[in-house]
Formats: structure tokens, C-alpha cells, sequence
């Protein structure tokens, strides 16, 4: 075998072993870990972490009920207060999704733009629920 052929075999295995290493870190990157500021739910960011924890991290599991009690209890806040308003503009399927499928759903929606990332959770929260399950338009 030349040198031609013998740097060509190396770089080949080189490229394949940094392919290898970043096909394998992007589930590490997609996933951060969460940490204690998290709970503070400053940004919607703060709540996607918590929701999408992995429940085998050290705070995963509290992260996860956090989320859903935060999700579960400013639901209905709004769902509250929109039945005081004559005309809704969030209307819920029947059946409603399952819980752990609008949070999923949730996340997905805020992570596909960064200012949705940026807004307070429950100012996110609303605007997600009133893109996914619109209400009709009243006639006039």
C-alpha cells in the first residue's frame, strides 16, 4: 500500500470516528441538563428544560412534576378566566390531548422560534394554546 492510500485509509478513519462523536453528542445537545434556576421559570425556556428533562438526571424527576403541575394549574387559570369573556378564544378538542402530549407539543412549538423561548412561560403558554386550538370566529 502507498503513503497516498495509507493517508487516505486515515483520514477516512478519522472522519468517520468525528461523525461517530457528534451523531452521538446531539441527543446530549438537543437535551440540556436542568439545573436549579430552571425552577425559577423566568422564560419559557425555563419550563421547556423542565419539561423535557430526562427523568434519570438528578433533578429530572421534580423537573417533570414541576412542569406538569405548572402546565396543569396555569391551564386552568385560563380556562377561568376565558369563561367569564362572551366570545373564547381557546377551544380544546373532544376528547381533550392527553397531558404529557400537549406538553410535548408545548415544547416542540417553543423551541421552533427563539422568541418564544424568551417570553415568560405562561405568556408562551397562552399563545401556544391559542395557535393549536383556535376558537371559530364568532359571526357579526
Amino acid at each position: 500500500m502507498g503513503m497516498r492510500a495509507v493517508g487516505n485509509q486515515a483520514m477516512r478513519t478519522i472522519w468517520r470516528v468525528s461523525f461517530a462523536a457528534v451523531w452521538l453528542a446531539i441527543p446530549a445537545m438537543a437535551r440540556a441538563a436542568v439545573v436549579e434556576d430552571n425552577f425559577e421559570l423566568r422564560r419559557a425556556s425555563d419550563l421547556v428544560s423542565l419539561c423535557t428533562a430526562d427523568a434519570a438526571e438528578p433533578l429530572g424527576t421534580p423537573a417533570l412534576n414541576f412542569c406538569q403541575g405548572f402546565v396543569t394549574g396555569s391551564f386552568r387559570v385560563l380556562f377561568d378566566m376565558q369563561a367569564a369573556i362572551p366570545n373564547p378564544v381557546i377551544c380544546m378538542p373532544v376528547p381533550s390531548p392527553a397531558r404529557n402530549d400537549a406538553i410535548t407539543a408545548f415544547s416542540l412549538w417553543a423551541k421552533a422560534a427563539s422568541a418564544r423561548l424568551a417570553s415568560p412561560p405562561e405568556d408562551a403558554l397562552f399563545a401556544f394554546l391559542m395557535a393549536q386550538y383556535p376558537c371559530p370566529k364568532p359571526f357579526r
